[in-house]
């Protein structure tokens, strides 16, 4: 399996914060084509979505 290096951005208390994740290539290119059809939605739950994971509890556990 072909793997790819993301760099994810995000906020925590109001700072921008960066992080490396590794994914398979299926997962990043969901991501880019996720992030392109939604540049609002924050990254990791783009990220979320690429994997095919459910984000429902994402904003209530960022408040």
């Amino acid at each position: 399996m072909d793997s790819v290096r993301l760099k994810i951005q995000s906020e925590l208390d109001g700072e921008p914060m960066h992080y490396n994740v590794t994914v398979s290539k299926k997962v990043a290119d969901n991501f880019a084509k996720i992030v392109k059809e939604n540049p609002e939605m924050p990254q990791p739950e783009a990220l979320a979505k690429a994997k095919g994971i459910s984000c429902m509890g994402w904003k209530e556990s960022q408040q």
